[in-house]
Formats: structure tokens, sequence, C-alpha cells
């Protein structure tokens, strides 16, 4: 199984360790910190569109940003075949602590 492939396999297996992980391994192996030298409310929006383009790599599922779900829009929507639906929200925390 290819690297993007465990990466995508992980977000319906809800293994959000796997998921951060491997996020990590790929902004690590592809960014710079001029990718992210931002107002902190834009840094969430660069991750956003990372991890979107990752999951567009699976042809068979939809994905959708910011897609308007009842009283709000979640960041990510990603549809697949078997009618399985994940729904994804990104969250920047400049202290590591999302509590």
């Amino acid at each position: 199984m290819s690297r993007i492939e465990k990466f995508c396999a992980a977000f319906p297996d809800g293994d959000a360790e796997r998921i951060e992980e491997m996020l990590h391994g790929y902004l690590w192996d592809s960014i710079s910190v001029r990718d992210t030298a931002v107002r902190k409310n834009m840094k969430e929006k660069f991750y956003h569109g990372m991890v979107l383009g990752l999951l567009q790599s699976r042809s068979d599922w939809l994905v959708r940003s910011n897609a308007e779900t009842g009283e709000g829009y979640s960041d990510i929507l990603v549809y697949m075949p078997d009618k399985t639906g994940i729904v994804i929200e990104l969250k920047y925390a400049d202290d590591g602590n999302l509590q």
C-alpha cells in the first residue's frame, strides 16, 4: 500500500494517531516555514488545503470543501461509494493545545 493510500485509509478507520503522524510527515517532507509564515488565523487555511489535496487522490471519493451542512459549514466532507461519510474539522493551535 502506498503512502497516500495508507493516509487515506486512516480516515475511514478512524485512526487519528496515524492521520496526525502521516500529515506531520507530509508537512515535514514538503513545506517551508515560509509557507505558514502568515497570521495565526490563516495557518488553518494552509493545512486545510493540504489535507484537501491529499484526500482528492482518491478518485472514488467525493471530497467537498466548506460544504454547507445544516446550520453551518464543515471544513471537509468525504463521501465514499459504500455510503460512508466523513466530516473533517481542522483546527490550528499555536501551543498545540486543542482543549
